[in-house]
């Protein structure tokens, strides 16, 4: 962990940082060091925060997001506006983001 933020106070001059010997927190990440299986995990709870209140989703949890719905093919709908795209696009990067970060 000490080698690690050598490495960041080298790159990035002066850092500020809060830390324990297993972890510390830079510029909103989350970074832990699990030892005993020679890992480090990074994690940014405010930068997920704030992609769930830009696309307002609810704190709620369902038991199984999926649902028949899902596979019922839409006949001639219209295709998306490309500012619509755009918003689609990055929504759905924002929650792949989130869910590869829950993942850990």
């Amino acid at each position: 962990m000490d080698e690690f933020r050598n490495h960041l106070s080298k790159r990035f001059k002066k850092i500020t940082e809060q830390r324990n010997p297993n972890y510390f927190n830079y510029l909103g990440m989350n970074i832990k060091r699990v030892r005993d299986q020679r890992k480090m995990l990074l994690s940014q709870p405010k930068h997920v925060k704030e992609i769930l209140e830009t696309l307002e989703v609810k704190h709620e949890t369902a038991d199984c997001p999926y649902t028949t719905e899902f596979n019922t093919p839409v006949i001639n709908d219209p295709l998306l506006e490309p500012h619509v795209k755009s918003i689609f696009a990055r929504a759905t990067m924002q929650m792949l983001y989130i869910a590869k970060e829950d993942s850990s």
